[in-house]
């Protein structure tokens, strides 16, 4: 469930990034790009996982 949350928070901190190198006129932006996609992906997968794992437990608990 924590791979939900950090994956939209590296998204988060990742746009951050991305805008202050270009505010600043910095390179690099290679960091905040990967931050931003892998921080996409984290938080996807962790949401489908989480759905998945609550609708296991609650069709365990209705079969019962």
């Amino acid at each position: 469930m924590l791979s939900f949350f950090t994956g939209f928070v590296a998204v988060l901190l990742g746009v951050i990034a991305l805008r202050q190198n270009w505010v600043r006129a910095l390179p690099g932006n290679g960091f905040a790009w990967a931050g931003i996609i892998i921080g996409a992906i984290g938080g996807v997968v962790g949401s489908i996982i989480l759905m998945v794992t609550v609708w296991i437990v609650m069709a365990g608990s209705a079969g019962g």
